[in-house]
C-alpha cells in the first residue's frame, strides 16, 4: 500500500512540475506579445523606422532608463522569466528580436524568442 502511494505522489509531482513550466511557458509568451506589439507601436509613433533595446531582468531595471517598462510603457513583471528586446541595429535596425530566458526552475537558462516577423524560437522545453 504505501508503494502505491509513493508511486502515485511521484507521477502526481511529475505532471505537477509539467503544468506548472507549461503556464510559466504561456506567461512569457503573452509578455513577448506585448513588447512586440509596444514596439511596433513605438516605432510608429517616433516616426523613426527603428525598434529600441530595453531590459527587464529584475524590478529595478524593468523601471530604469533603458528598462522595457519605462521605453515601452509596459507592466511587465519578471518573477519567472527576465525580458529583453534588441535590434539589429548594425544590419537592419528595423528589425529586432524580443527574448525571455528563464531564471529559475528546471528550465533555468532556457530561452524563448519572438522577432518582428512575428516568429517564434528558442530552446524552451516545458
Amino acid at each position: 500500500m504505501v508503494i502505491i502511494i509513493g508511486i502515485l505522489a511521484t507521477l502526481g509531482t511529475v505532471s505537477y512540475a509539467r503544468i506548472s513550466e507549461s503556464t510559466k511557458e504561456k506567461e512569457a509568451r503573452a509578455n513577448l506579445e506585448l513588447i512586440y506589439s509596444a514596439e511596433r507601436i513605438r516605432r510608429m509613433e517616433d516616426n523613426t523606422n527603428q525598434y529600441i533595446d530595453c531590459t527587464c531582468n529584475s524590478a529595478a531595471d524593468c523601471i530604469a532608463a533603458t528598462g522595457c517598462n519605462t521605453l515601452l510603457r509596459l507592466e511587465l513583471v519578471n518573477n519567472n522569466w527576465n525580458y529583453a528586446a534588441q535590434a539589429d541595429e548594425a544590419a537592419d535596425p528595423s528589425t529586432f528580436v524580443a527574448t525571455a530566458t528563464r531564471n529559475s526552475g528546471n528550465n533555468l537558462n532556457e530561452t524563448i524568442t519572438l522577432n518582428n516577423n512575428h516568429t517564434w524560437g528558442g530552446n524552451f522545453t516545458p
